[in-house]
């Protein structure tokens, strides 16, 4: 299924939502709408954040809207963000596939990676930290760091203890 043929609405209002962010905010530049070589849609823009232009693509997957499009960068392998996968990969944003649900739209996926990347770089010479999506557990900050081997005697006392 190409969703962007099959379903219209869903086309029409994406494109909509972004010609609408686009005329409401001086930080976001169209620059045009394509297919790439796996037929999927893009939409090419600049972002200018913190006195810089970030040259961005965002890309909706084959099956969209039941999983999130991507914004990454275009036409360069820099490394932008600590919320970015590798240099010159996607942006790590406030929806992704853990959180995802299909009433989202690009338009959201660009305002996120504004404010990240202007959080990052609220000027040329300032870098700031990002707050992650990701909540991590006490058990997987420590995985890997140390581990414990119960021993036989261990489990003997943990058995009387529950006994008594």
């Amino acid at each position: 299924m190409i969703w962007y043929i099959e379903d219209y609405r869903r086309n029409r209002l994406e494109r909509e939502k972004l010609e609408a962010l686009a005329a409401s905010v001086d930080w976001l530049i169209p620059v045009r709408w394509r297919i790439d070589d796996s037929v999927r849609l893009i939409w090419d823009a600049d972002i200018v954040a913190g006195g810089q232009t970030f040259p961005v693509s965002l890309r909706y997957p084959n099956h969209f809207p039941y999983s999130p499009p991507v914004v990454l960068p275009r036409g360069t392998t820099e490394l932008w963000s600590m919320h970015q996968y590798g240099p010159g990969g996607e942006l790590c944003l406030e929806f992704g596939p853990d959180n995802w649900n299909t009433a989202i739209t690009g338009s959201e996926m660009m305002q996120s990676a504004y404010r990240l990347l202007h959080g990052e770089r609220p000027s040329p010479d300032e870098r700031a930290m990002v707050a992650s999506r990701h909540e991590t557990t006490v058990g997987r900050q420590s995985r890997g760091c140390c581990r414990v081997v119960p021993q036989s005697g261990l489990a003997a006392a943990d058995q009387l203890h529950h006994r008594s």
